[in-house]
């Protein structure tokens, strides 16, 4: 019983849980809007992003261009986002949200705005700040880490 609560305890298991239930409310309140759960950071990104590449747009989001294809040809189809063709170099084709889209991305703002505002209600100023810089070191010391475990197996794939 001693392991189950400090496992529960962990940090790391807090952080699980508040990515589980932050992506069952969002899930929720996007209801019948159309998008699928991986599709709203694409609608967002591209509001800041309009015009990017398809290498660019999954840079920024991190997943693998194979994986960005699938979804674009998805939300294309749907109406969310268009892709056309560059002006000087006609191999490229930029992605843009459409008028759809941006009328989604106004609704994902203002749900996200307001699921930051639940988030972090009833905690004083000064505990979301620690917070804020306690997550972005814990961010650091990961990616540092993630770094040199990733640094170590090419090593060794050289050596092999």
């Amino acid at each position: 019983m001693l392991e189950l609560r400090m496992v529960k305890n962990n940090i790391g298991h807090r952080f699980g849980q508040i990515r589980r239930l932050h992506r069952m409310l969002v899930d929720a309140q996007l209801g019948d809007i159309g998008l699928s759960p991986g599709q709203p950071p694409v609608i967002m990104l591209l509001h800041e992003m309009s015009g990017c590449t398809h290498n660019e747009l999954a840079h920024a989001m991190d997943i693998r261009p194979a994986t960005l294809t699938v979804m674009l040809t998805r939300m294309e189809r749907a109406g969310w986002v268009e892709r056309k063709g560059d002006q000087r170099d006609h191999r490229i084709s930029r992605i843009f949200s459409t008028e759809k889209g941006e009328q989604a991305y106004e609704f994902l703002r203002r749900v996200s705005d307001e699921n930051e505002r639940l988030m972090l209600s009833n905690l004083p100023p000064e505990d979301i700040l620690v917070l804020n810089r306690c997550i972005v070191q814990m961010t650091a010391n990961m990616q540092r880490e993630l770094a040199r475990i990733l640094e170590d197996k090419q090593q060794k794939i050289k050596k092999a």
